[in-house]
């Protein structure tokens, strides 16, 4: 249960850092079992309705971003083509933003995954992402020693003048965390005793886009 708290909570986290409005930041685990939970009296103890726990979020600066999160568990054990369409069905929207949280469990199959990646290529309006609940257990952005703020960057200034670093791949974990599409841009700013406070952004690309030049010898060639 516990596990599943940290999950949840790193979601909410996750979204608001997307500029989305969610209920509450600071749920604590009795108050998560009180909403989530019910008793089994058969096991005698807690177990999680993830029914329970999907949200429908408003953006704070593009209501064409709102989203859906949806908790899926047991008895699913597996996500393929026709069972993530049925659940896309299910939801019922064109503009579609859903965001899937599956229990360790569950395994998502290469046409389900081609699907989501065909999908969000398609169209603007549409992004679909799929987690399972092992990466959401911690917080990436917030985890450890951290010398790096990120923030979504959406616009004011001519981008031309941007500061900017290295591409950022779609499939990076922190592009992922904050849910970016092929040409929007991340803000991120690292500080150090020596190199004081620098600003950089990186715009998020396809892998295929991103040139990778071999990476210099070292030493000389015999």
């Amino acid at each position: 249960m516990g596990l599943l708290h940290s999950v949840f909570l790193t979601t909410l986290q996750m979204l608001s850092d997307r500029e989305y409005i969610v209920p509450r930041l600071d749920y604590s685990l009795p108050d998560f079992v009180n909403d989530f939970c019910e008793y089994d009296e058969t096991i005698r103890a807690y177990v999680p309705v993830r029914e329970r726990m999907t949200l429908s979020l408003i953006h704070k600066v593009d209501r064409n971003k709102n989203m859906r999160v949806f908790f899926y568990g047991p008895p699913m054990t597996k996500v393929g083509k026709p069972e993530l369409q049925k659940l896309l069905a299910n939801i019922g929207e064109d503009r579609v933003r859903a965001l899937f949280v599956f229990s360790n469990g569950i395994t998502m199959t290469p046409p389900a995954k081609k699907l989501i990646r065909e999908m969000n290529r398609d169209s603007p309006y549409v992004m679909i992402e799929a987690f399972s609940e092992s990466e959401l257990v911690v917080n990436i952005t917030r985890h450890g020693k951290q010398d790096r703020v990120y923030s979504i960057y959406f616009g004011g200034a001519d981008m031309n003048k941007l500061p900017m670093g290295s591409a950022l791949t779609l499939d990076d974990p922190v592009a992922r965390y904050f849910g970016l599409k092929r040409g929007e841009i991340l803000k991120c700013v690292s500080s150090s005793e020596c190199g004081g406070r620098l600003v950089r952004f990186r715009r998020s690309l396809y892998a295929e886009e991103i040139d990778r030049k071999p990476l210099p010898r070292l030493g000389r060639d015999t």
